[in-house]
């Protein structure tokens, strides 16, 4: 219905809902993605083999907004109703895979996991994995400030933020690992970073989308032949259905969670210590925005700091 503000009436219209695939399900109301219907896109019907798995590419019947609404698929969905279901949006659209959670700590770390500690014939052998080190650590000087982070090394693997993994997928990744990976496992890599770099671009998420399906489907078939059956878990499975999610909302940077991890940690770094956390963050945006408190809310947030204050000690 809009806000009125000052006299004004503000339009509001949900263009997407952005966050990850537990959260996703939550406001949903329907089953995880480690279910056997799990999937938000289609009406696979998954394959469990010590984890859930989606190895289905062929005939699959996508889901629409009024197969959602009208609960086509009863496994998929809890006997609650969302309450996004009362507003006039797409509920398959409108929840877009955020690919900073599945494809760069997902896909990207599955990948980087297995090359460093698989049992099978992809695992880098140490003096690889030293080159590969030794190839990131002279990059550190080369990358701009745009950049949130330096490059690490493998060792530090398991401390790789999300930010990390995407400039290995995007940009990194593709100089250090030629000539160390395998002709096979190279090429299967380079399908899906370069089908990335289509999708995070508005110019070539418009020309070259199909382009871009046509390699992901390409790295989900082959994923399966090079690492075997245990490498279609949901994140790769979500791959065949990202082209879709760009068509509808445009380039992945205009529907993922980077921005809003980023503000995230601009609000915890208002955090000083764990006493009245949230009364540090207000007492922050109030500095950083300049807004005056009348004498009686301050009085009453002050009251309200003693209060927590003496309830913890």
């Amino acid at each position: 219905d809009g806000l009125e503000w000052m006299g004004r009436s503000l339009s509001v219209e949900v263009r997407c809902v952005t966050c990850n695939t537990p959260a996703k399900a939550m406001v949903r109301c329907v089953k995880l993605f480690s279910g056997y219907y799990g999937c938000n896109k289609c009406n696979q019907k998954g394959a469990w083999d010590g984890r859930m798995l989606y190895p289905e590419m062929d005939s699959v019947t996508l889901k629409t907004n009024q197969s959602f609404r009208e609960c086509w698929q009863p496994e998929h969905h809890h006997e609650s109703i969302s309450p996004f279901c009362s507003l006039p949006i797409d509920m398959v659209h409108s929840f877009p895979a955020d690919y900073m959670h599945q494809c760069c700590p997902g896909v990207m770390k599955k990948l980087l996991l297995l090359w460093k500690r698989a049992k099978t014939e992809v695992r880098l052998s140490r003096a690889q994995m030293a080159l590969v080190n030794s190839r990131l650590g002279p990059l550190r000087t080369a990358i701009p400030t745009c950049f949130a982070r330096k490059p690490r090394g493998l060792d530090d693997l398991d401390h790789w933020k999300a930010t990390e993994y995407r400039q290995f997928l995007l940009y990194t990744g593709k100089i250090v690992l030629q000539g160390v990976l395998g002709e096979d496992l190279f090429e299967h890599f380079m399908a899906f970073s370069t089908a990335m770099c289509i999708l995070v671009s508005q110019v070539l998420a418009v020309s070259h989308i199909e382009y871009a399906h046509d390699l992901l489907r390409f790295f989900v078939e082959h994923g399966e032949m090079l690492y075997g059956r245990q490498f279609l878990v949901y994140n790769v499975h979500s791959l065949l259905h990202l082209a879709a999610d760009v068509s509808h909302l445009g380039c992945l940077d205009n529907f993922s969670a980077f921005p809003f991890e980023s503000k995230l940690y601009q609000i915890k770094r208002t955090v000083r210590s764990g006493k009245n956390p949230l009364v540090q963050v207000a007492n922050c945006l109030e500095e950083n925005l300049k807004v005056k408190i009348p004498n009686e809310q301050q009085i009453i947030i002050k009251e309200k700091s003693v209060y927590i204050l003496s309830d913890t000690m």
